[in-house]
């Protein structure tokens, strides 16, 4: 882990956004339903292990899955305890609509600590903070009279993936668990074409098809739709502010905090500190941070912790 440097004070402003948008409106259809939480792991309903979603996943209901179209999708989750991101990586059988199976992280955030087995939440889809980073697709047991792919990181839910093969583009078939599929004659190199559910298109060149284990990047994502407001923060938090000036992200909250908690989306913890005293302004280094989504929380004793999510761009 890459330790930032501490700066003196610690200081939060208005929650910047320097990301680009789409003109794409996010959905603003809000789901309700019931949280409980899982274990996942690699042998996941959508194919996609934890080690690539990080902490913060979830399974949908069987209803909402329909044939893996949420697999690798981003939703705001929102419940008693917080707000979070979670990418959907499973399939929850026994969830009615509405419900989402969270692992135990997603879990203490959205609802709060895990004996409380479950808790009412409202979730709906946003973009994945994955748009500063190009989609992927991996094969598996492709041949050259069969294609088989996994998208991997597209920022935006996907909406249909096309093979240009023999001079044309031809429809591939998404898989119940999340593999597009086509059937071929002896091909053995094509063009991929992802297209996200608000039209946008991102193409993979030169594909392999007798090639099972390789990777094949795209050179750009999808950009984000554009959100009806702002996702992670915990209800009424008005006096919190965060503002990068410098290569420093000042933080500033009037209610007062005794810890900071920066981490990336995958849930990983790249700045800490914790103060004897209850501090008001901080300011942290972040020139060494990479791009994209980072959340910040900021805790007193004896007081709920409060979340927002921060993008560097």
């Amino acid at each position: 882990m890459k330790k930032i440097i501490y700066f003196g004070l610690c200081l939060i402003s208005v929650l910047v956004y320097h990301a680009a948008f789409a003109q794409n409106s996010c959905s603003t259809t809000v789901y309700s339903g019931h949280a409980t939480y899982y274990t996942g792991g690699s042998a996941s309903a959508c194919s996609i292990d934890t080690a690539e979603t990080g902490i913060y996943y979830c399974a949908i209901n069987q209803a909402q899955y329909d044939t893996s179209a949420y697999c690798g999708a981003c939703l705001s989750a929102t419940g008693s305890n917080g707000t979070q991101i979670l990418v959907v990586n499973d399939n929850c059988l026994t969830c009615q609509t509405g419900d989402l199976d969270l692992s135990p992280a997603s879990f203490q955030a959205v609802v709060g600590n895990l004996s409380i087995s479950t808790g009412n939440i409202t979730w709906k889809l946003i973009s994945c903070p994955f748009a500063a980073q190009p989609l992927w697709l991996t094969n598996a047991l492709s041949n050259t009279f069969y294609a088989s792919f996994l998208i991997h990181h597209a920022a935006n839910e996907i909406a249909t993936v096309d093979a240009f093969v023999n001079s044309n583009w031809q429809a591939m078939t998404r898989t119940n668990y999340n593999y597009w599929t086509l059937s071929l004659n002896n091909d053995t190199m094509m063009n991929v074409r992802v297209t996200d559910i608000y039209g946008q298109q991102v193409i993979i060149n030169n594909v392999k098809t007798n090639n099972a284990t390789s990777s094949f990047n795209a050179t750009s994502n999808f950009a984000a739709c554009q959100p009806s407001g702002i996702y992670n923060l915990n209800v009424a938090i008005p006096t919190i502010e965060a503002q990068l000036i410098h290569e420093q992200l000042r933080l500033k909250y009037a209610d007062g905090f005794q810890t900071i908690l920066l981490t990336d989306l995958p849930g990983r913890v790249v700045y800490s500190n914790t103060f004897n005293n209850v501090r008001m302004e901080c300011a942290i280094g972040v020139e060494n941070l990479t791009n994209g989504m980072y959340i910040i929380q900021l805790k007193k004793e004896n007081a709920a912790p409060q979340t927002l999510k921060w993008v560097k761009n």
